[in-house]
């Protein structure tokens, strides 16, 4: 038998994930669970009512800003008291946010917009997500 034989059937390595990527897979389940807790929820309705009421004290916090972002669409976590204040809180954007903002509106609004597969799969996933209270 050649050495050839050999490493031909020899088992391949086994691949394992490197600290860092192990790391990195428990720091997103974390932030999965933080996410969707009730005390999180909480956090993300006091900034909105304190943006909404009493702006000397609200201080922006881009952590629960992504909350409102990630969670608008979702009618169990954003009620529709807050949802309103949330798109007032989200109409004030700016940037590469406030246009990504606009485009999902506008592929919800108008639908004929959605030419693209890219477009189309934007679009149902805005809409497989929008809550009773914005579709009517």
């Amino acid at each position: 038998m050649s050495s050839s034989d050999t490493e031909a059937t020899a088992p391949k390595p086994v691949k394992r994930n490197t600290g860092a990527q192990i790391k990195q897979a428990n720091r997103e389940k974390q932030r999965i669970f933080r996410e969707g807790s009730i005390e999180t929820q909480q956090h993300a309705h006091t900034y909105l009512t304190t943006w909404n009421t009493d702006r000397s004290a609200w201080k922006f916090n881009k952590a629960r800003q992504l909350w409102i972002i990630r969670h608008l669409y979702n009618a169990s976590l954003m009620p529709l008291d807050m949802f309103e204040i949330a798109v007032h809180y989200l109409a004030e954007s700016m940037g590469k946010l406030r246009s990504t903002l606009l485009e999902d509106a506008q592929l919800v609004a108008n639908p004929t917009m959605a030419i693209t597969d890219e477009q189309k799969a934007q679009r149902t996933r805005v809409l497989g997500l929008m809550p009773s209270h914005v579709t009517k």
